[in-house]
């Protein structure tokens, strides 16, 4: 899960234990529906809900509410397309790079709830990937998300998973520079993670903590401290990302 908290111009993510590139171009970022570039961008996949009467919205397990760096303030815009489908999805925009395989795009996949085909565990409860590139794609996306089985074995393009249907599912995406890849993965690493699925380009050496990440070299104790750091996004706003250990006995 993530909370998200705006104050004072500041975004403060809380991520608990627990892109598109057009036609192969564009740098990586989170992208909207469109697939336009956007700092950051919450999305909340509302859950199916019973028939009902009158004026009142009968909910399919499909549509999506979402804003971003964009919108106004306390406004939501329910979208168009379908969590399932590949078009006007600002999920599947953002991951686009991923589902062409562009050789040269980093990514880590990491799930406590794997999809079928996939085998592991980690004992942290935290979903996301985290994907990055440099030269004209240079970026960083950071999806934190509450989906299990999310995303999907790639070979088999952009996927939803059926049994995502039934619940409400949310979406956190941050657009930031390639530098913060390695304290984000420390994040993951204290939060223990569980990747699955990885791409790791010869140019991510240069990032030693995404680099082990992205092979799956995790540290031979899982860190025991709560960790604090701040992110800034491509348009400069300050995150806040707290990653806790599975065993913290406290409550942040």
């Amino acid at each position: 899960m993530v909370l998200i908290l705006r104050t004072v111009g500041f975004l403060v993510a809380v991520a608990c234990f627990n892109v598109q590139c057009v036609l192969g171009k564009g740098k990586i970022s989170c992208k909207d529906d469109k697939g336009k570039d956007v700092d950051w961008f919450v999305l909340y996949k509302l859950p199916k809900t019973r028939p009902t009467s009158g004026d009142y919205m009968s909910l399919n397990g499909e549509q999506m509410v979402y804003r971003d760096s964009r919108s106004r303030l306390n406004t939501w815009t329910l979208l168009k397309g379908s969590i399932y489908n590949t078009s006007n999805n600002p999920v599947k925009e953002t991951l686009d790079p991923i589902y062409r395989k562009e050789k040269d795009v980093a990514y880590a996949a990491y799930n406590d709830q794997l999809p079928e085909g996939f085998k592991g565990t980690r004992g942290g409860h935290t979903k996301g990937i985290l994907m990055a590139g440099i030269g004209e794609k240079i970026g960083t996306v950071w999806l934190q998300h509450s989906v299990p089985r999310f995303i999907e074995d790639i070979d088999n393009g952009y996927e939803y998973p059926k049994s995502g249907r039934e619940n409400g599912q949310l979406f956190f995406c941050i657009s930031t520079n390639v530098k913060f890849a390695d304290i984000i993965a420390i994040h993951l690493f204290v939060q223990a993670a569980n990747v699955y699925q990885t791409n790791a380009p010869d140019w991510a050496k240069k990032f030693p903590e995404f680099w082990k990440l992205l092979h799956k070299e995790y540290p031979s104790r899982t860190p025991k401290d709560l960790r604090v750091d701040f992110l800034l996004t491509n348009k400069r706003k300050l995150v806040m990302a707290i990653a806790k250990p599975p065993n913290w006995p406290k409550d942040i």
